[in-house]
């Protein structure tokens, strides 16, 4: 990608404090440069390159058509990166939403991060950072190409730093630009998080790493993502009594993944009396993606995997598991789903 002109910029960050103070900053900008628009856009908009010229798009949730256009390298991408615990607080305290859903909104902000992480001319701004504001104006206008005159760029950093100035801290500024701020979680030793919250970091943090080109750790979705096909409306039990007919025992999470091929590894625990009863495993997006059966296995901690191709940035994947045939009693334990990003080989489609 380097050395060639691009034909747009997109600005990407979940719903949150920082990503809203950014796009604003953007919008200011371009409102100086008066020379290239500012589109705001969701998973399923259009994504034209040659109606506008060279066009910003600012986006919580990335689509497929801007996915590729990344990979294709005809878009430069600026990236805001904040602890899921915040992210996830925020989205609470100003959508009132539940904790799982705060989970899947996140993951469908990091959808295009696989490709950003393979992008070269990539701008990151954590919330972490500890650059004054003005300096952060500025680089945003330098990334973007908006070009603006240094006294215009003191007039935007005097407006976006809420008057506090270019030397004023990120965290400062933030906390007079939204009402439902709140201070980073983590940065207090005594915070105390949820066993959700606490998950939503396995699920989460591997998406984030993936734009900073990182792919070796993988997606976990453990346990408590799930749900539990005998009783849905609760969390699922660390170890499910499964007496009774073929059914689907546990499905869900429907949460958002990059395209990519993944190895998808399970990791279960049969008791003694399920040891022959055949299992299987299924990967749906829209469409059935991998089914993989479980034919025996030893009573005890199992640990089997599969290839599956995910290409729909915009469809949530969900997990189905379930006895083929009935059982007069048994204890199943669905520990936890991983997610290794694959080369490109050909696709299996049974436990190894």
């Amino acid at each position: 990608m380097e050395g060639r002109s691009v034909l747009a910029d997109a600005v990407v960050g979940p719903h949150s404090v920082l990503t809203s103070w950014v796009f604003d900053v953007v919008e200011r900008l371009s409102n100086v440069a008066k020379e290239r628009p500012i589109i705001r856009i969701d998973r399923f908009d259009a994504v034209e390159f040659f109606a506008d010229p060279r066009p910003v798009y600012l986006t919580n949730y990335p689509g497929n058509r801007l996915i590729q256009a990344i990979a294709d390298g005809d878009v430069r991408s600026t990236v805001v990166l904040e602890d899921p615990l915040d992210v996830g607080g925020y989205l609470s305290r100003a959508l009132g939403i539940d904790a799982m859903e705060t989970i899947r909104s996140q993951s469908a902000s990091a959808v295009a991060n696989l490709e950003i992480g393979r992008s070269e001319q990539v701008y990151f701004l954590d919330r972490m950072t500890e650059k004054p504001v003005g300096r952060i104006v500025v680089e945003l206008d330098r990334h973007l190409d908006f070009k603006t005159s240094p006294d215009r760029l003191a007039a935007v950093t005097e407006v976006s730093s809420r008057g506090l100035g270019a030397e004023a801290k990120l965290e400062d500024v933030l906390a007079k630009s939204d009402i439902h701020y709140a201070p980073l979680l983590r940065r207090y030793g005594n915070a105390q998080v949820s066993e959700l919250q606490l998950a939503s970091l396995q699920v989460l943090e591997p998406l984030l790493a993936m734009a900073r080109g990182d792919t070796f750790r993988p997606v976990v979705w453990p346990n408590i993502v799930f749900k539990f096909g005998d009783d849905p409306a609760k969390a699922p039990p660390l170890e499910a009594e499964i007496g009774g007919p073929s059914r689907v025992l546990f499905f869900g999470p429907y949460l958002y993944l990059p395209p990519a091929r993944y190895r998808a590894e399970s990791v279960l625990y049969f008791s003694e009396e399920i040891t022959e009863v055949p299992f299987v495993v299924e990967f749906h997006c829209g469409t059935l993606l991998a089914k993989a059966r479980i034919e025996k296995q030893r009573a005890g901690a199992y640990r089997g995997y599969c290839l599956i191709d995910h290409r729909d940035a915009t469809s949530t994947v969900e997990v189905r598991i379930r006895n083929e045939q009935g059982v007069k009693h048994g204890r199943l334990s669905l520990i936890e789903l991983l997610f290794f990003v694959e080369a490109d080989i050909e696709t299996g489609r049974e436990f190894g």
